[in-house]
């Protein structure tokens, strides 16, 4: 529990430090990768530490598990949404909230077809990779592994 008080505080203050600086270059540059650090600190904390079991029972329940599922799609599509509805709409806002309702709706589509429409697949071709490296008699591994274990022989 000590060490997880260290990793929220250290990631407060890295969180603390991007915001504080005024300085262009530094907001450009080091200021988002502290930031990123910082949340990725943050999501450690509650995912590891048992005083975040509130915060992982709220998010993984109700409308930010919804979100949380087509997050990657909504992540692919909202820039593209928000640039059109901006070129449509007039306002700012409502051009905003026109497109958070696109972008929310098109990225659960984009889920249920493209990604969990093509789940099959990935389970086939995972099958038939697993299938040839038993019968070759090597391990299936990947990327730099497997170069590094070629390498080796």
């Amino acid at each position: 529990m000590k060490h997880m008080r260290i990793i929220v505080a250290t990631a407060l203050a890295l969180l603390a430090v991007s915001f504080a600086s005024n300085n262009p270059v530094f907001r450009e540059t080091l200021r988002y990768t502290l930031q990123n650090i910082g949340i990725a600190l943050i999501l450690f904390a509650v995912l590891y530490s048992p005083g975040f079991a509130l915060a992982r029972q709220v998010l993984s329940r109700g409308p930010l598990h919804a979100i949380g599922i087509i997050s990657y799609s909504l992540y692919l599509w909202h820039v593209f949404i928000l640039y059109l509805t901006r070129r449509a709409i007039a306002g700012e806002v409502e051009s905003a909230l026109v497109a958070a309702a696109i972008s929310f709706a098109v990225a659960y589509l984009s889920w249920r077809y493209l990604e969990k429409g093509t789940e099959h697949l990935r389970a086939r071709f995972s099958a038939s990779k697993h299938e040839t490296s038993q019968r070759s008699g090597r391990p299936a591994f990947s990327g730099a592994v497997a170069l590094r274990r070629e390498a080796a022989k």
